[in-house]
């Protein structure tokens, strides 16, 4: 069972990564000098096998300790990251968490937005979701009983990722 703060995830407990690299991929990792959307310099071999990273025993604590939301046990097996395109990252602030969920693949994540989001927002104490769609360079964030359109920005460093977003919403969602 893996926990982020207080929220447990214990769906599947014996999750692998497999041929899904796209932590290697999608994330920024400052250790590295690895830009966000930037393929891991250290990413090798071919994609059927299991150990790809060539510094996998002396890899960053930013990578040893990164837990992406499918593999800790969070939602069906459809979801893994390089099945549906969709990368999910849930951060603990002082005030809940806050959940990114990076689409890097359009055309296999159109079938799980909204279902993915939908459920997002309803996990206890996430009190923001943020829906990136870096390749288009756009997102929409849900906050707050509301949703907004926002535009990424210029990188700022290595794993940061900026965007602004529009002061009216577009929408609305209920709070739990």
């Amino acid at each position: 069972m893996e926990t982020i703060g207080q929220i447990q995830f214990d769906q599947v407990t014996d999750r692998k990564c497999g041929n899904c690299t796209a932590c290697c991929v999608w994330l920024g990792i400052e250790e590295l000098k690895k830009h966000t959307a930037e393929k891991c310099k250290h990413l090798r071999g071919p994609a059927h096998t299991n150990k790809r990273c060539s510094i996998y025993a002396s890899r960053p604590t930013a990578c040893s300790e990164y837990k992406c939301l499918w593999r800790i046990g969070w939602g069906p097996d459809e979801w893994q990251p390089h099945r549906s395109g969709i990368l999910i990252t849930m951060y603990e602030n002082e005030g809940g968490f806050e959940v990114t969920m990076n689409i890097f693949d359009m055309e296999k994540a159109k079938n799980y937005i909204t279902r993915i989001s939908s459920q997002l927002i309803m996990i206890p104490n996430v009190v923001e979701v943020r829906v990136i769609n870096i390749k288009g360079k756009k997102a929409l964030r849900y906050k707050d009983g509301n949703i907004y359109n926002c535009y990424l920005l210029p990188s700022e460093g290595f794993e940061s990722l900026m965007f602004a977003a529009e002061d009216v919403p577009i929408g609305h969602y209920a709070i739990r």
